[in-house]
């Protein structure tokens, strides 16, 4: 890990907190940016899919010429091993019409297939498979031009589309409970990730399409940044005279310092941060590291491809009703309950994945770091393939607690027991209300683990609870 992609990432983490739950606010009317329609399509196609290149995304307004298509379907055909030069030959026209354009992308759908069809019937294609929207009611206009976004969504329906025919989908963890008046959806998350678990399966998006209610474990739309900013700094930082150097060892501040001033971070910010407000943001920049972010716009795209905002966005857009388990200020205020000794403990294990191999009383060598990137690449592929068990083991779900130093039993006790009683509590009120629709609930993934998670306590209710692949 280098020193300069931290300090190139340094600036935002201390929103990273607040950007995992915060909607957006939206993008101006301009060519510069998709139309709010648009706006989600782009982003998956650019952040999680990786269609085009840089030229394609500009101009949205604008009419699509043959080379923004081109570079779009090279990269579908080559995410499906396909050939796009034996696909299709480009027109000459300065902009394709919508025709030319669905007419291009359905080629690319019988390359991956390997059916002939018949090419008179792509727009009939297109209809049936909900590929194509008409402008007005079952009016396609295939013969007016294409613009930049309206390619965009094309483009990422039929890579989807291609996606679910070729069952490539990532299955997630998806349960499914009955027993109350209302149906809930439990969804298990990551709250960082990468594009490559995208898109989840039917069975996900068949539970998200049927239920009108969204719940979080934290929804802050309702909140300002300055309103979030001012409890961060009041339950977060030192502002009482101390130091954070009053609450840690002079060892572990020794290393603290090293760390934060290899970062270029001023000693007026890293002295009167709370240790476990340190610890944090420590955790939340090595996780962004993890998946390759080097810039802001790469931790907003990691941070906005974690499973909570990326169905929290669609929901918005799909008009559902938002709810929440917990609050902001709760999960503050549980993490600003750990006791000193925990908090100590929790920062000297993220500052071991910043010290340098060859630094005084270093614990992890290089070897060790990557190794610590590769375990959350494991993660990412257990949500990919749903395996319950990789994801059970490397949550450490299975692990007596009894067994468990005093510290680890205060961790786990704070961060899941507790709160999963009270999760547990709050969905059987959903259950058992009849009169708002279905709820697809989404919650850290280590909520729906092992012994006292969500799923056993729903089922000591006497709710069944189902897993769905």
């Amino acid at each position: 890990m280098k020193n300069e992609k931290l300090k190139r990432v340094l600036g935002f983490i201390m929103a990273v907190a607040i950007i995992i739950t915060i909607a957006p606010s939206g993008v101006s009317a301009s060519d510069d940016a998709p139309s709010a329609w648009a706006e989600h399509y782009a982003f998956m196609a650019r952040a999680a899919y990786g269609l085009g290149d840089a030229d394609t995304y500009a101009d949205f307004r604008g009419g699509v010429t043959g080379m923004k298509l081109e570079a779009v379907s090279q990269s579908i055909a080559a995410a499906f091993d396909v050939y796009p030069s034996t696909i299709y030959t480009l027109e000459n026209n300065p902009y394709l019409m919508r025709g030319v354009v669905i007419t291009k992308l359905y080629q690319l759908i019988m390359a991956v297939t390997g059916e002939i069809m018949d090419a008179d019937e792509y727009l009939a294609y297109f209809v049936e498979n909900g590929l194509i929207n008409g402008r007005a009611s079952s009016d396609y206009q295939i013969d007016a031009i294409c613009t930049v976004e309206e390619m965009i969504v094309f483009s990422v329906r039929v890579y989807e589309h291609l996606v679910y025919l070729t069952e490539t989908y990532s299955v997630g963890f998806l349960w499914q409970v009955h027993g109350g008046a209302s149906t809930v959806y439990l969804f298990g998350s990551i709250h960082l990730s990468d594009g490559s678990i995208y898109p989840f399966s039917p069975a996900v998006e068949a539970a998200f399409a049927a239920s009108e209610n969204l719940v979080l474990e934290v929804i802050m739309t309702d909140l300002d940044e300055a309103t979030i900013a001012a409890y961060l700094m009041e339950k977060g930082l030192l502002l009482d005279g101390t130091t954070i150097a009053d609450y840690i060892s002079a060892e572990v501040y020794e290393i603290y310092v090293a760390v934060w001033e290899s970062l270029g971070v001023s000693a007026m910010v890293y002295n009167y941060m709370q240790p476990w407000f340190a610890a944090m943001q420590l955790e939340s920049l090595f996780a962004l590291l993890a998946f390759g972010a080097e810039s802001d716009n790469d931790i907003q795209d990691a941070t906005f491809l974690g499973i909570d905002m990326h169905f929290l966005l669609r929901a918005i857009a799909a008009g559902k009703n938002l709810m929440e388990l917990e609050t902001f200020e709760s999960q503050i205020d549980m993490l600003a309950s750990f006791s000193p000794e925990l908090q100590e403990a929790q920062l000297i294990s993220m500052l071991m994945l910043f010290v340098q191999p060859d630094a005084e009383n270093a614990e992890l060598t290089a070897e060790e770091q990557e190794a610590a990137i590769l375990a959350m690449l494991i993660l990412l592929e257990a949500f990919k393939t749903g395996d319950e068990e990789v994801l059970a083991m490397f949550l450490g779900a299975d692990i007596d607690i009894e067994n468990m130093h005093p510290l680890d039993i205060e961790y786990l006790t704070k961060l899941l027991l507790e709160r999963d009683i009270a999760m547990a509590a709050k969905i059987a009120e959903l259950l058992e209300d009849g009169d708002n629709g279905d709820y697809f609930i989404i919650v850290g993934a280590a909520h729906l683990m092992g012994a006292n998670s969500i799923i056993e306590l729903l089922e000591d209710m006497g709710y069944t609870v189902e897993r769905i692949r």
